[in-house]
């Protein structure tokens, strides 16, 4: 890793590795209604009255197959079906960043899951089963809306989600907690608020797909402010629910967590872990282990017993955030009218691939008639024969008002 440290340091990002596609897991396509593809994976259930997950990864701008293939294998042995989708723009071949921009958003990925279970007989034509909810992240939102929505949900469980708080709410914790962390003074940081809060309200009255703020676009930005607190949408239900939130997590706070659990400990089985040593990544193999010893014992409606402290063991390797791409939280600052913010992570498999990546995106004025915006994002893989394989993407825009 120190090799790849070097290069990213000169190229003043850090890379990222893409898994070797194994042989399954080929994808589905359905047609949506404007003549678009949704391109998805799944795993056939055991049975045909065995429940289904539906997996929904979070903000990141990547491919969500080699999350499907972490998930698969565990899924497969509890009997349970697997549907992981794909965002618009997004395949496991590549990513088309103007269209994943124009149609990345809370309310079109919520479409796409609709669209995909109302039409989960061309996937799985004899299935009579339940369905689960897995979020993670931005994805936990859209899993507590789901499952207020859909009659047949056997459970819900969410990872990293938060849920307590209002995402404008977390939002700015965030953004607050970073510019403490890096030494910004209190004047700076109310400045910064106040100016945060007047740009959060532009995006909610300006949904556009061309503008970005932070790394994502104001629709985007618009979709995730209007949404309300997942546990809003649970807490009228009676359902086993799974909530589970790092405690270091910089960029959802633990606090939105445990008031997510109070408010859901009303009405549902509630089983909530808030894990210490852990920060927004819950990626990691003991942490999907422990839900599925936890799933596990809710499907064969016995006692629930099961190891929480598979779930509560360190995590052992750094392994990246599924949300570097539109990380807000890494860095963020604020010196005169410029502003910028940088993601980054990296990891070693087991296998001794190495890999990392990282997003950097500049904003400034020059002044009220000139605004310059860019990002640099890379990505590179050292695998375990020492072939290293990387890029590079630049990208920038320029606007003059006269």
């Amino acid at each position: 890793m120190k090799g790849i440290a070097k290069l990213c340091l000169i190229f003043f990002c850090i890379f990222g590795f893409k898994r070797m596609y194994a042989d399954k897991g080929d994808p589905f396509f359905l047609s949506r209604e404007d003549g678009s593809v949704l391109q998805g994976y799944f795993l056939p259930p055991s049975t045909p009255y065995s429940p289904i997950i539906f997996a929904i990864q979070g903000s990141s701008c990547e491919s969500s197959f080699r999350w499907y293939l972490d998930l698969s294998d565990q899924a497969s042995s509890c009997g349970v079906g697997l549907v992981v989708l794909e965002k618009q723009g997004i395949s496991r071949d590549g990513i088309n960043l103007f269209e994943y921009n124009q149609n990345n958003c809370l309310q079109k990925r919520q479409e796409d899951y609709i669209f995909c279970l109302e039409n989960l007989h061309l996937i799985a034509s004899s299935w009579e089963g339940k369905a689960i909810f897995w979020g993670e992240s931005e994805g936990g939102l859209l899993a507590a809306n789901l499952a207020s929505q859909v009659s047949k949900t056997a459970a819900v469980l969410l990872f990293a989600t938060g849920g307590g708080m209002k995402p404008r709410e977390e939002v700015k914790w965030t953004i607050r907690h970073r510019l403490e962390e890096h030494g910004a003074s209190e004047n700076e940081i109310d400045q910064y608020m106040i100016f945060l809060d007047g740009q959060l309200d532009i995006m909610v009255l300006n949904p556009s797909a061309t503008e970005l703020f932070l790394g994502n676009t104001y629709k985007w930005w618009a979709a995730l402010l209007a949404a309300d607190a997942a546990s809003i949408s649970l807490s009228q239900l009676s359902l086993p629910i799974y909530l589970v939130h790092g405690k270091q997590d910089d960029q959802i706070p633990v606090a939105s967590a445990d008031l997510a659990a109070e408010i859901l400990k009303e009405n549902n089985a509630l089983t909530y872990l808030p894990l210490e040593g852990y920060g927004h990544n819950l990626g990691y193999s003991n942490i999907q282990a422990s839900a599925f010893v936890w799933l596990n014992s809710i499907l064969l409606g016995g006692e629930q017993r099961w190891d929480n402290q598979i779930a509560s063991q360190s995590p052992s390797l750094p392994l990246i955030s599924n949300d570097w791409e539109n990380d807000i939280s890494h860095y963020v600052f604020s010196r005169g009218s410029g502003e910028a913010s940088i993601g980054f992570g990296g990891s070693k498999d087991t296998k001794g691939n190495e890999y990392a990546r990282s997003d950097i995106t500049i904003f400034t004025e020059i002044d009220e008639n000139i605004k310059i915006e860019g990002k640099i994002e890379g990505n590179i893989n050292k695998d375990n024969e020492g072939n290293i394989k990387g890029e590079c993407k630049i990208e920038g825009r320029f606007s003059w008002n006269l």
